[in-house]
């Protein structure tokens, strides 16, 4: 009987300098999928999106003992409209004005503080009011500093605003029972309840005066739980089946109310971020982790203000790019005019360095759904201008997919590989260069080559004979026929009397033959390569 032969392939990543090796089998399923968004801390993680209805965040009669100074900050991403959007209040009550609060609008931002004098007169508070372009259908980092009547700073992007000042309270009361929210204020009879419309991340109150530097050190970096002088911040990052929305400083919890959904944020905020701003800001602004790379941002002259920020974990999102092993982090650029561009100039450092096998990937924000690579691979530098306002970066493994070998054989009594013209410096274990081989035996071949991206790979092939275990005819007895069935895994059959039927009825007795070439179809192996393959 003529033998049949069984392939499979194992695949493993190789360079010029690692070399690993990883075995995939990939199962096709039909899946369900849920889109509710899980909760997520990386860089900005989540943040909500409110519906102008009925959502919010209810804190709760909690922030009734607040003095000045203080300073409120968030970053907003507000739909358009020239009616309040509060940000936050601390203290509402449905009798007069209390406490603090901040409003954004699509022309402009205001903050305030209360002494509940006089119902929802201008008597009874003071307000200052800045004028601002546009602000709405993108996120914009507001914050108001709160030091007395004659002094209340409104920033937007870390840029002071000039306004004017209305009403003509002198202190700050809070209501006893007065309760502070997100997204809602109570604002008197002419509109009694406004609630915002849009997204809101990373709210942030202080009882300190920040200053101008401080208010933008905060803008593109988490909140650290220690800071001096933080009462609360609220960064949103829990998923949308928690309706607990937690204080960082695990004090001041808030509750979700209304059906507020919570959605990827693409707010510019990572672990830690540096800045340059007015004629300092077209100076280059740098940023480092030691002995794997470095970012060098150029802005183009005119530029209000820019940001870079690195996130120190892996990309929750990593769609259309695979980060190499021991690289876990990103970093990201924030341009405050959205008109300016600016140059990015990424270099990696030896050690983490080897030729041909990274390749620089983008992404608008951390809510962009996939990432895109720079085209062509590059040495340890790659510099791209005319970037845009708010951009990702993070380098990705170029030998992504070598695809040499097929992903699936069936094959009775020999086995070839033919090699594309795209593959050079081809070896195999044995010695061989050929770029066609036929196998006609047991063993382990082991491939390596470059592929058409200049990129090393190996493949590895076992080669297997198979024996035969079937057999179809036993000796039996019958009265007057039996009928043989060789089944339908045989490639070809030869009886003895010609016919190459699987099927026979046999009348008389007697000794019959048969021969057949046995064939396997394999189930389908596929390689996927993964960086974290590339570094040991």
């Amino acid at each position: 009987m003529v033998l049949g032969f069984k392939i499979l392939y194992l695949f493993n990543l190789f360079s010029m300098y690692f070399t690993k090796l990883g075995y995939f089998i990939i199962f096709i399923c039909q899946c369900y999928f849920s889109f509710s968004q899980s909760a997520n801390s990386v860089g900005s993680g989540n943040s909500i999106d409110f519906d102008s209805n009925d959502d919010r965040v209810n804190l709760g009669p909690v922030l009734n003992n607040l003095t000045l100074p203080l300073t409120i900050m968030a970053w907003v991403k507000p739909n358009p409209q020239t009616t309040i959007n509060p940000v936050f209040s601390s203290s509402s009550a449905g009798s007069d004005w209390h406490g603090i609060w901040l409003h954004v609008a699509s022309n402009r931002v205001q903050a305030a503080f209360a002494d509940g004098d006089g119902g929802f007169g201008t008597a009874s508070r003071r307000v200052k009011v800045c004028n601002y372009t546009n602000l709405h259908n993108d996120w914009f980092h507001v914050s108001a500093v709160i030091v007395n009547a004659n002094d209340i700073k409104l920033y937007v992007n870390g840029i002071e605003l000039p306004g004017s000042y209305n009403g003509s309270a002198t202190q700050l009361v809070n209501n006893p029972t007065g309760e502070a929210d997100i997204a809602y204020h109570e604002r008197g009879p002419s509109s009694p309840i406004v609630h915002f419309n849009g997204g809101i991340d990373e709210v942030r109150l202080w009882d300190v005066a920040l200053s101008e530097s401080q208010v933008r050190d905060q803008m593109c970096r988490q909140v650290l739980a220690s800071e001096p002088g933080l009462i609360a911040a609220w960064d949103f990052n829990e998923g949308n089946a928690s309706n607990t929305i937690n204080d960082v400083k695990g004090l001041l919890n808030g509750t979700r109310i209304g059906g507020a959904l919570t959605e990827l944020s693409s707010a510019p905020v990572g672990n830690s971020s540096t800045y340059l701003y007015g004629t300092q800001s077209a100076l280059p602004l740098n940023m480092q982790q030691a002995q794997i790379d470095a970012v060098s941002i150029q802005a183009d002259p005119g530029t209000d203000g820019i940001h870079l920020y690195r996130v120190d974990f892996p990309p929750v999102n990593q769609t259309g790019m695979s980060l190499p092993n021991g690289l876990n982090h990103y970093y990201g650029v924030y341009s405050i005019n959205p008109n300016q561009k600016f140059t990015v100039d990424y270099n990696l450092t030896t050690p983490f360095y080897s030729p041909n096998i990274y390749e620089l990937a983008y992404r608008n924000h951390n809510a962009s759904p996939t990432w895109v690579t720079f085209p062509g691979f590059f040495g340890p530098s790659v510099n791209r201008s005319n970037r845009g306002r708010h951009e990702e970066y993070v380098i990705s493994g170029s030998c992504s997919a070598p695809g040499i070998l097929p992903p699936l054989f069936s094959s009775c009594n020999q086995v070839q590989i033919n090699l594309p013209a795209t593959v050079s410096s081809i070896l195999w274990n044995d010695g061989d260069t050929s770029r066609s081989r036929t196998f006609y035996q047991n063993g382990t071949y082991i491939l390596t080559g470059v592929n058409q991206n200049g990129c090393g790979f190996s493949d590895t092939v076992f080669v297997e004979i198979l024996e035969p275990n079937f057999n179809p005819m036993p000796d039996v007895k019958v009265c007057d026929s039996v009928i043989i069935d060789l089944g339908s895994d045989l490639l070809s059959i030869n009886w003895d009397n010609g016919s190459s039927n699987p099927q026979r009825v046999i009348y008389n007795a007697g000794t019959y033959h048969y021969e057949a070439v046995p064939c396997y179809r394999l189930h389908r192996f596929r390689y996927f390569y993964s960086p974290t393959n590339i570094f040991g």
